[in-house]
């Protein structure tokens, strides 16, 4: 009986950057109890939390500045990974004891299978998702729950206990690589939107998603090639 209903939403961001508003139902009799109109003052928390949000979801921009956004992202990832094995080469001295270092190395190997499993885990949630999510009972949702996080455990760990960073890294790529050729793939098959036909339909999200798994996957395929097992040369004795 005192059921309301509240529809909420934010303006383009070429309207106005920050701010939401919404309406507010009574379910009852569907009588409006409550709005706020989205072109008034925002609050400093309600505009923190919009700005927060759509820098989270790149909401904001076209094509060309969300590009530059994802790839900067991207930047940071990679920024933070080599700066956690610069951390570990500079650690893995013979001055340093001998449970650090070990419990260094494992601490970095922990640390890489856990961030470079989650690529080739998107990419096969992707999968799953179009091909699987119709005849779920569960929803979409608790399909993604499901394959992403426990496929995401299984994987870091095998990782871990192969305790191989250069492992770690290839396997992780390959796979990727494999499985995000299948996204356009599958898309193609389950919907009949192959990336021709979604650029003649002027379906440009999905052309632009298809397109940008068959790069990424080109792009860690090349990467792969230019990877090489780390050596370590043996330290020369003096006489």
């Amino acid at each position: 009986m005192n059921m309301h209903v509240k529809v909420k939403g934010n303006l383009s961001f070429k309207d106005k950057l920050l701010g939401s508003g919404y309406l507010t139902y009574r379910a009852l009799d569907g009588k409006l109890v409550d709005q706020k109109n989205p072109y008034g003052k925002t609050s400093y928390v309600e505009g923190t939390t919009d700005i927060l949000r759509r820098l989270h979801y790149g909401d904001f921009g076209g094509y060309g500045m969300k590009l530059i956004y994802f790839v900067l992202g991207l930047v940071t990832c990679f920024v933070i990974i080599s700066g956690v094995l610069i951390w570990l080469v500079a650690r893995d001295k013979k001055n340093v004891l001998e449970y650090k270092r070990n419990f260094n190395s494992w601490l970095v190997t922990i640390y890489m299978a856990i961030c470079l499993s989650i690529y080739p885990m998107t990419a096969l949630m992707f999968l799953v998702v179009k091909c699987f999510s119709d005849g779920y009972e569960g929803g979409k949702k608790a399909l993604i729950y499901t394959v992403f996080f426990y496929g995401w455990l299984a994987l870091s760990t095998i990782f871990i206990i192969k305790r191989d960073n250069y492992f770690t890294n290839k396997t992780s790529l390959i796979l990727g690589s494999l499985l995000g050729f299948l996204v356009p793939i599958s898309n193609g098959i389950v919907t009949g939107n192959w990336p021709w036909v979604s650029w003649q339909k002027g379906y440009s999200q999905i052309f632009v998603m298809d397109i940008f798994w068959i790069l990424l996957s080109i792009t860690a395929l090349t990467v792969v090639c230019k990877l090489k097992p780390r050596v370590t040369k043996p330290i020369p004795i003096s006489k």
